[in-house]
């Protein structure tokens, strides 16, 4: 019997990071996260700063799940890993460009 662990998270933070970058104007920040090397240090900033959920595959019939927010069952934890990921957006584009703080546009949580 093969068995698969996934972490959740990783997947989850990629799918929320792509939707919240689309609030964000192309430049510089659509333009700057498309380098795969910054798209990874975002995925990998974010990832450690929360707890991780795993998913495990026991058998090859077994499905994964459609929808993996379900997996995260309260608003309140959706809400903070989108405030991490912002976060994270900001510091990063900081660092790379080398912005001051005060000239990075920062988009307000919905």
């Amino acid at each position: 019997m093969n068995q698969k662990i996934i972490n959740l998270t990783c997947l989850l933070i990629i799918q929320e990071a792509e939707e919240i970058l689309k609030d964000y104007p192309q430049n510089p920040y659509q333009s700057a996260l498309i380098n795969p090397a910054l798209w990874n240090r975002l995925i990998n900033h974010v990832l450690n700063r929360i707890p991780n959920q795993y998913y495990t595959i026991l058998n090859e019939s077994e499905e994964f799940p459609d929808n993996i927010r379900i997996l995260y069952s309260s608003l309140k934890e959706r809400m903070h890993l989108e405030m991490i990921i912002r976060q994270s957006i900001v510091y990063l584009l900081q660092e790379h460009l080398g912005f001051p703080y005060s000239n990075i546009v920062h988009k307000p949580l919905p």
